[in-house]
């Protein structure tokens, strides 16, 4: 990793003379995360601090194209837009020269405190339905917050999620009903959630989102993901909802055959983008972002110049050559996932009902038994917690059902999603500060979108 990118000492003196770095709360190939404590009450423009914390999250990163979308996106919305589950940009600073000749970055922003929902649901399993309620209304409140704003996302997952006031030592936190003391209640409200990466983030133009899906704007944008599809992986992606997701809730072959059909009509966040990046986590991806992978130079040199059979061929082609077809409905399906993930403690990319059967072979009981006891000895180790599918209560299955669908058009949006029973009974309600979370309302474009 750069040096810059994992050392304070190469932080600019603006930041410096702010904040005293503590210690590394997350790193990557493109960034790392440092928390740090203020060395005085006010901001960098002399007013007051916008809250009470007096440490901060100093996010240093390269100043790509993506970097600079971050930057934009959160900057707008934190001074004009900001919504309570949404990390926000206090300010930032940048370096000339290192990460490639494109300068460094140096984001500070609000610091969410506490485990991410993906530490929580590795170590300990599916979540009490009161709490995985909980989440997912602000989950949903967010997202289509966003939607409403034409800002798509692209890695909503549980690794993106932070999870404040969370009491993982208390067994009440993981009940699925409500005690008649009302102390599960109280965590209920108390739960608060934080989207926390905003790097693949894309404030969307009207450009971008109009009826017509030949649009001809091409967006040269890099694909960070790992590795290439295979062919084969090609094929099972594009069946992901059916098979990874919808399927194993109900042994139902699409999601549609006995959800609600919640968003049918015409919507925004249907609409497609063509030529976007192919951007996201695979086991959280919606299928038609890598079922619909393509080359974007090579598409080009085809449209323009034929087949090209009489050429050498190419050698093989880069991942920033890569890009997909999608729009905003592509975030429902993240969501959608994260939610199943909570609600029965299996990752996407596992068959519900497979994976649970693994854990109770005999052989993985045997072990299962011998770590208990272990735990015995150590009362506030808490066993892992898996939930079958028939198991959760109907809205439960429906949510799911109806934001993972496989065929994109028929998949419900997130911002229909607020009005969704589990959604709207839950006891946690988010703020959006705007009536433009609600399906079928205005978009409210930032000033930064389509750029």
């Amino acid at each position: 990793m750069n040096t810059q990118l994992s050392s304070p000492d190469a932080w600019p003196k603006e930041i410096k003379d702010l904040y005293t770095p503590v210690r590394v709360i997350g790193k990557g190939g493109f960034a790392s995360v440092w928390m740090a404590k203020r060395k005085t009450t006010t901001s960098s423009n002399g007013t007051a601090a916008i809250d009470d914390d007096d440490h901060v999250a100093v996010k240093i990163t390269q100043g790509d194209a993506y970097a600079l979308r971050e930057i934009a996106v959160l900057s707008e919305l934190s001074s004009k837009y900001h919504h309570p589950n949404l990390i926000r940009l206090l300010h930032e600073s940048k370096t000339k020269g290192g990460g490639g000749g494109l300068g460094i970055h140096y984001l500070v922003l609000s610091l969410a405190r506490g485990p991410t929902l993906n530490y929580i649901l590795t170590k300990f399993g599916a979540l009490g339905l009161i709490i995985a309620q909980s989440i997912s209304q602000q989950l949903i409140c967010a997202v289509a917050f966003l939607h409403g704003h034409a800002v798509i996302h692209r890695d909503i997952q549980p690794a993106n999620i932070i999870v404040s006031e969370a009491f993982l030592d208390n067994d009440l936190w993981w009940s699925d009903v409500l005690d008649i003391d009302g102390a599960l209640l109280k965590m209920a409200k108390k739960c608060h959630i934080t989207i926390i990466d905003f790097g693949f983030a894309r404030a969307l133009g009207p450009d971008d989102i109009k009826d017509d899906i030949g649009l001809k704007k091409v967006h040269s944008e890099s694909l960070m993901l790992d590795v290439p599809p295979t062919p084969e992986q090609r094929d099972v992606w594009k069946n992901y909802g059916d098979h990874i997701i919808d399927s194993k809730l109900d042994d139902t072959t699409h999601a549609s055959s006995r959800g609600r059909n919640m968003t049918l009509g015409d919507s925004f966040s249907r609409n497609i983008v063509r030529e976007l990046s192919a951007l996201g986590t695979r086991s959280y991806a919606a299928p038609e972002i890598l079922g619909g992978i393509r080359n974007r130079r090579s598409a080009l040199n085809r449209s323009m110049n034929g087949s090209g059979s009489g050429h050498k061929r190419r050698k093989k082609t880069t991942l920033g050559e890569c890009v997909s077809s999608y729009g905003m409905i592509a975030d429902a399906f993240s969501v959608g996932a994260t939610i199943r993930h909570m609600v029965t403690g299996v990752p996407p990319s596992e068959n519900v009902e497979e994976f649970i059967a693994a854990k109770n072979r005999p052989m993985k009981l045997l072990i299962r038994s011998l770590k208990n006891r272990i735990k015995k000895d150590n009362p506030k180790q808490r066993v892992k917690k898996y939930r079958m599918s028939v198991d959760l209560p109907e809205d439960v299955k429906d949510l799911i059902q109806n934001l993972t669908h496989s065929n994109a058009k028929r998949r419900a949006t997130v911002r229909s999603a607020t009005s969704h029973p589990w959604i709207k009974t839950s006891i946690s309600k988010s703020k959006s500060g705007g009536h433009e979370i609600e399906h079928g309302g205005p978009i409210v474009y930032l000033e930064c979108g389509g750029d």
